[in-house]
Protein backbone atom coordinates (compact mmCIF):
# COMPACT_ATOMS: atom_id res chain seq x y z
CA UNK A 1 0.00 0.00 0.00
CA UNK A 2 1.20 3.37 -1.00
CA UNK A 3 1.36 6.44 1.26
CA UNK A 4 3.79 9.23 2.09
CA UNK A 5 4.75 8.20 6.02
CA UNK A 6 6.93 10.43 8.78
CA UNK A 7 10.31 9.30 8.68
CA UNK A 8 10.18 8.93 12.35
CA UNK A 9 7.96 6.22 12.36
CA UNK A 10 10.07 4.18 9.79
CA UNK A 11 12.97 1.14 11.08
CA UNK A 12 16.44 1.21 9.10
CA UNK A 13 16.89 -2.33 7.80
CA UNK A 14 19.52 -3.95 11.06
CA UNK A 15 22.63 -5.37 9.38
CA UNK A 16 21.74 -3.77 6.04
CA UNK A 17 24.32 -5.52 3.49
CA UNK A 18 24.05 -2.27 1.22
CA UNK A 19 26.53 0.89 1.41
CA UNK A 20 27.55 3.79 -0.84
CA UNK A 21 30.44 5.92 -0.91
CA UNK A 22 30.38 9.60 0.01
CA UNK A 23 30.29 10.95 -3.41
CA UNK A 24 27.72 9.09 -4.25
CA UNK A 25 25.35 9.70 -1.07
CA UNK A 26 25.98 13.67 -2.30
CA UNK A 27 24.84 12.57 -5.93
CA UNK A 28 21.81 10.66 -4.32
CA UNK A 29 20.48 13.73 -2.11
CA UNK A 30 21.03 16.62 -5.05
CA UNK A 31 18.47 13.85 -6.96
CA UNK A 32 16.30 13.79 -4.22
CA UNK A 33 16.50 17.23 -3.52
CA UNK A 34 16.45 18.13 -7.39
CA UNK A 35 13.69 15.78 -8.74
CA UNK A 36 10.96 14.85 -5.78
CA UNK A 37 8.56 13.61 -8.38
CA UNK A 38 11.22 10.68 -9.77
CA UNK A 39 11.89 9.99 -5.54
CA UNK A 40 7.62 9.64 -5.17
CA UNK A 41 7.61 7.45 -8.11
CA UNK A 42 10.35 4.77 -6.74
CA UNK A 43 9.19 4.89 -2.75
CA UNK A 44 10.59 3.44 0.02
CA UNK A 45 9.38 -0.29 0.58
CA UNK A 46 8.36 -1.36 3.79
CA UNK A 47 7.61 -4.35 5.34
CA UNK A 48 5.48 -4.94 8.58
CA UNK A 49 6.59 -8.80 9.39
CA UNK A 50 8.51 -7.78 12.85
CA UNK A 51 5.34 -5.51 13.74
CA UNK A 52 7.56 -2.02 13.25
CA UNK A 53 7.75 -0.80 9.65
CA UNK A 54 11.30 -1.55 8.37
CA UNK A 55 12.79 -0.43 4.98
CA UNK A 56 13.79 -3.62 2.98
CA UNK A 57 14.20 -1.15 -0.13
CA UNK A 58 15.41 2.11 -0.01
CA UNK A 59 17.83 2.48 3.53
CA UNK A 60 20.54 4.88 1.49
CA UNK A 61 17.47 7.12 0.18
CA UNK A 62 15.50 7.09 3.78
CA UNK A 63 19.19 8.35 4.82
CA UNK A 64 19.50 11.07 2.34
CA UNK A 65 16.16 12.41 3.10
CA UNK A 66 16.81 12.78 7.09
CA UNK A 67 19.81 14.33 6.10
CA UNK A 68 17.87 16.66 4.14
CA UNK A 69 15.29 17.46 6.71
CA UNK A 70 12.59 16.03 5.45
CA UNK A 71 9.30 15.02 7.23
CA UNK A 72 7.77 12.34 5.47
CA UNK A 73 9.21 10.09 2.17
CA UNK A 74 6.75 8.20 -0.09
CA UNK A 75 6.79 4.74 0.71
CA UNK A 76 5.41 1.38 0.03
CA UNK A 77 4.13 -1.72 2.57
CA UNK A 78 4.89 -5.03 1.19
CA UNK A 79 2.21 -6.94 4.16
CA UNK A 80 2.41 -10.91 4.82
CA UNK A 81 6.44 -11.18 3.71
CA UNK A 82 8.45 -14.05 5.12
CA UNK A 83 11.68 -13.27 6.21
CA UNK A 84 13.41 -15.50 2.90
CA UNK A 85 11.31 -13.16 0.76
CA UNK A 86 12.01 -9.94 2.76
CA UNK A 87 16.25 -11.17 2.20
CA UNK A 88 15.39 -11.56 -1.79
CA UNK A 89 13.80 -7.52 -1.80
CA UNK A 90 16.44 -6.28 -0.63
CA UNK A 91 19.59 -8.07 -2.52
CA UNK A 92 17.60 -7.69 -5.80
CA UNK A 93 16.73 -3.78 -4.92
CA UNK A 94 20.60 -3.54 -4.98
CA UNK A 95 21.42 -5.54 -8.34
CA UNK A 96 21.41 -4.74 -11.13
CA UNK A 97 20.30 -7.38 -13.86
CA UNK A 98 21.03 -5.69 -16.91
CA UNK A 99 24.28 -4.08 -18.62
CA UNK A 100 24.68 -1.18 -20.16
CA UNK A 101 25.39 -0.58 -24.15
CA UNK A 102 28.19 1.55 -24.10
CA UNK A 103 28.53 1.81 -27.86
CA UNK A 104 24.74 4.03 -27.46
CA UNK A 105 25.85 5.65 -24.03
CA UNK A 106 28.98 7.14 -25.63
CA UNK A 107 27.21 8.44 -29.17
CA UNK A 108 23.84 9.34 -28.43
CA UNK A 109 24.03 10.43 -24.49
CA UNK A 110 26.08 13.45 -22.84
CA UNK A 111 29.05 11.73 -20.85
CA UNK A 112 28.60 14.86 -18.38
CA UNK A 113 24.92 14.07 -17.35
CA UNK A 114 25.39 10.40 -17.49
CA UNK A 115 28.40 10.82 -15.16
CA UNK A 116 25.95 12.93 -12.58
CA UNK A 117 23.86 10.80 -13.23
CA UNK A 118 25.86 7.86 -11.77
CA UNK A 119 27.18 6.35 -14.91
CA UNK A 120 30.80 5.39 -14.62
CA UNK A 121 31.57 6.38 -18.24
CA UNK A 122 35.17 6.80 -19.41
CA UNK A 123 36.03 8.12 -23.61
CA UNK A 124 39.47 8.30 -24.93
CA UNK A 125 39.78 11.82 -26.76
CA UNK A 126 42.22 11.62 -29.35
CA UNK A 127 41.72 14.98 -30.51
CA UNK A 128 43.71 16.00 -26.80
CA UNK A 129 46.70 13.71 -27.88
CA UNK A 130 50.07 15.45 -29.52
CA UNK A 131 51.27 14.14 -32.95
CA UNK A 132 54.61 13.31 -31.06
CA UNK A 133 53.47 10.28 -28.88
CA UNK A 134 54.74 7.16 -29.63
CA UNK A 135 52.74 3.99 -29.74
CA UNK A 136 55.11 2.81 -26.77
CA UNK A 137 52.36 4.66 -24.84
CA UNK A 138 52.90 7.66 -21.99
CA UNK A 139 50.93 9.99 -23.84
CA UNK A 140 49.34 13.02 -21.65
CA UNK A 141 46.22 11.19 -23.15
CA UNK A 142 46.52 8.01 -21.64
CA UNK A 143 43.20 7.37 -19.26
CA UNK A 144 43.79 6.21 -15.49
CA UNK A 145 42.58 4.10 -13.48
CA UNK A 146 39.80 5.19 -11.34
CA UNK A 147 38.46 3.02 -8.40
CA UNK A 148 35.00 1.49 -9.71
CA UNK A 149 35.10 2.45 -12.83
CA UNK A 150 34.36 -0.09 -15.70
CA UNK A 151 35.45 -0.44 -19.45
CA UNK A 152 34.37 -3.02 -21.51
CA UNK A 153 36.80 -3.58 -24.52
CA UNK A 154 35.46 -6.40 -27.15
CA UNK A 155 37.40 -7.35 -30.45
CA UNK A 156 37.19 -10.37 -32.32
CA UNK A 157 40.55 -10.78 -32.58
CA UNK A 158 41.42 -12.63 -29.33
CA UNK A 159 44.93 -11.80 -29.82
CA UNK A 160 44.47 -7.77 -29.82
CA UNK A 161 42.19 -8.46 -27.10
CA UNK A 162 44.83 -9.73 -25.05
CA UNK A 163 47.45 -6.98 -25.97
CA UNK A 164 44.74 -4.24 -24.63
CA UNK A 165 44.09 -6.70 -21.51
CA UNK A 166 47.80 -6.70 -21.46
CA UNK A 167 48.61 -2.87 -22.22
CA UNK A 168 45.82 -1.59 -19.48
CA UNK A 169 47.11 -4.25 -16.64
CA UNK A 170 50.27 -2.50 -17.05
CA UNK A 171 48.64 0.90 -16.90
CA UNK A 172 47.26 -0.13 -13.38
CA UNK A 173 43.73 -0.98 -14.52
CA UNK A 174 41.98 -4.38 -12.75
CA UNK A 175 41.17 -5.61 -15.79
CA UNK A 176 39.33 -9.05 -16.14
CA UNK A 177 37.92 -11.51 -18.68
CA UNK A 178 34.37 -12.13 -18.30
Amino acid sequence: MFANRPLKDLVKLENNPRTIKEIDFEKLRKSIKDNPDYFNARPIILSNRTGELVIIAGNQRYEAAVSLGLKEVPTYLLENLTESREKEIIIRDNVSNGDWDYEILANEWDSEKLDKWGVDVWQSDEDDESEDDSDSGGSSGDPSPQEGQVLIIEHEDVNKLLDVFNDLSNKGFNCKFK
